[in-house]
């Protein structure tokens, strides 16, 4: 897609714009998901880390442990479906917790469940299947699906 297309249709800054055309993948996932304050909380480091340390104790977990993905964290989504839109206070707040134990724990009892898995509802039998063939790939244990 040309620079004049992209510019018309996708309303996304220069400044994310210039990050995502010159940064490294993980580079660019350092500086604007992970090591940062999150767009949907301003510049209020307070204010987030209060959110954050809130959170990780109500889960259990080391708040360092707790990142906010999508247009939340950016302030534009990434989804080219999406239109790049920018966050508003109709968009979700996508929170990621990065936890190799809880990803065996859970990844551990779908291995497990045998013909278990055929008692489980509908939905569940799906949410199952779906993390098997897409999510877990991805080493993602998608919480709001099972």
């Amino acid at each position: 897609m040309s620079d004049r297309t992209f510019a018309q249709h996708m309303p996304i800054s220069d400044e994310l714009k210039h990050a995502l055309s010159t940064m490294t993948p993980s580079a660019f996932v350092s500086r604007w998901l992970l090591e940062r304050v999150p767009f949907a909380f301003g510049n209020d480091l307070d204010t987030y880390l209060a959110w954050k340390h809130g959170l990780a104790d109500k889960l259990a977990v080391d708040p360092k442990a707790i990142a906010l993905v999508g247009t939340a964290a950016i302030g534009t989504s990434l989804n080219p479906d999406k239109n790049f839109r920018d966050f508003d206070s109709e968009s979700d707040i996508d929170v990621a917790i990065v936890s190799q134990y809880h990803f065996n724990v859970l990844w551990r009892w779908m291995r497990g469940l045998g013909a278990a898995y055929h008692r489980l509802p509908v939905r569940a039998r799906n949410a199952v299947n779906q993390h098997r063939s897409n999510y877990v790939y991805w080493g993602t244990i998608a919480t709001d699906k099972l």
